[in-house]
């Protein structure tokens, strides 16, 4: 689940332009789901970290114990966020050529 939360953040610092390696990871905190979904449709990495986060919803004990509480806190958040998108990203792109945004992997 870090390794989702690490690059969702990646991809939201270089889609602003901020391409510092500061791990705020507050910023996660106001990601909208439009946000979220656009992130993750334009990665193939995006994509298949957020379907072993949706299999694998536990966190292991190692990974707690290494964890702020602020860190939990926050994977909890985009837990729940990423399971009330999860409808919108399972839904294919319109057929329509002229406005093809995304490929499907």
């Amino acid at each position: 689940f870090q390794q989702f939360m690490d690059y969702i953040q990646l991809l939201q610092q270089q889609e602003k332009g901020n391409n510092n390696n500061n791990n705020d990871a507050s910023s996660l905190l106001s990601i909208s789901d439009e946000e979220l979904i656009h992130l993750i449709r334009k990665s193939d990495i995006a994509r298949r970290l957020a379907s072993l986060v949706m299999i694998t919803t536990t966190i292991d004990n190692d990974e707690k114990e290494s964890l702020s509480k602020k860190s939990m806190t926050m994977m909890k958040l985009l837990e729940i966020q990423l399971r009330r998108i999860w409808p919108k990203l399972l839904r294919l792109p319109s057929s329509n050529k002229d406005n093809y945004e995304y490929e499907i992997s």
